[in-house]
């Protein structure tokens, strides 16, 4: 049974929590620059500089414009990152979990029981090279049984050894 570790008050964001506040924040820029165009608009009618019917034109390309930007951004956050890369790709290798913490984030898969995400300070052992210090974030079910010593069979990122995720299991 999984341990469940007390809930320190963390000022780290978890990943899935950073993604979500990350989503919101561009939802809130799309809204200030949307309506500082409208004002812009607004203005350059009001003051006669440009009429309302020509501002348009303009107004609708710096609109597609931002909404386009602004769907590269949000691709690029949902988009798969380096621990996917390091899922698909990664060196195999072993760690020990040194200490382990509920983020307060968990979900909920079609056809499959909640799981929480979990914080987890590994020791890493590789054959090429020396134990080292990670930090991982990691989705577990109830069936993982993970504590403070457990030993994780996990995939490093070939390039940034820093990032490593759970192998998947077999």
């Amino acid at each position: 049974m999984l341990e469940q570790p007390k809930k320190k008050k963390s000022t780290q964001v978890s990943g899935s929590g950073r993604r979500f506040i990350n989503s919101w924040l561009i939802v809130g820029v799309y809204l200030l620059v949307l309506a500082g165009l409208i004002l812009l608009q607004g203005l350059l009618d009001h003051f006669k500089i440009l009429p309302y019917a020509l501002s348009f034109i303009p107004f609708l390309i710096a609109h597609i414009v931002v909404i386009i930007l602004l769907a590269v951004v949000e691709f690029r956050i949902w988009s798969p990152s380096l621990p996917q890369e390091a899922r698909d790709h990664g060196d195999p290798a072993q760690a020990k979990v040194l200490e382990i913490n509920w983020t307060g984030w968990h979900r909920r898969l079609w056809n499959h029981p909640q799981q929480r995400e979990y914080r987890m300070r590994v020791e890493v052992t590789r054959e090429d090279a020396p134990p080292y210090e990670a930090t991982m974030i990691e989705y577990l079910g109830k069936s993982h049984a993970l504590t403070v010593g457990s030993t994780l069979a996990v995939k490093v990122h070939p390039q940034r050894p820093a990032i490593v995720v759970l192998a998947a299991e077999e």
